[in-house]
Parts: C-alpha cells; sequence; structure tokens
C-alpha cells in the first residue's frame, strides 16, 4: 500500500447554527441568532478540544453560513470557498 493510499481524510458535514427568526432581510443576509452564535463557538471549542481542525470549508455564500464557520476559517492552512 502506498503512502497515498494509507491516508485517511476525515470529511465533517455541518449545518449552518440557528438563524435569526422573522427576519425581513433577503434569504442570503440572514444572521444567526443569539443562541445560533453561542452554539457556534462550543461547536469550533470541541472541535478545537478534538483536533479537528479544518484544512478546506466548502459552504454556501449566506451570511449566517459565514458566521457558523466562525473561527473555523481564520485558521491559516484553511482555505475557504463558496459555492452557489
Amino acid at each position: 500500500m502506498s503512502s497515498a493510499e494509507s491516508q485517511a481524510i476525515t470529511l465533517i458535514l455541518m449545518r449552518h447554527a440557528e438563524p435569526l427568526p422573522g427576519s425581513a432581510l433577503d434569504d442570503m443576509s440572514i444572521p444567526l441568532s443569539p443562541v445560533g452564535k453561542e452554539r457556534e463557538k462550543k461547536l469550533c471549542r470541541e472541535m478545537e478540544r478534538q483536533g479537528l481542525i479544518p484544512e478546506m470549508i466548502i459552504a454556501s455564500p449566506c451570511l449566517r453560513t459565514k458566521e457558523t464557520a466562525g473561527k473555523k476559517r481564520n485558521s491559516r492552512d484553511c482555505r475557504f470557498f463558496f459555492s452557489d
């Protein structure tokens, strides 16, 4: 088995955290609710605790998705891509 064949890849699928309810904004501009922001922070801490540091994030361009990515996307080694 070659070294390329023996490398495992971890794929983490996430949905954005709770959006602000009843917003009059268009769907792409709806931010996270205060509860969603707290949950994002807890998730980020737990991922760090488990050593799950993303190398790449592929996400929709919605504001709440960017907020959910939070500091996970601020890692100097993390590439961030938006998909339509």
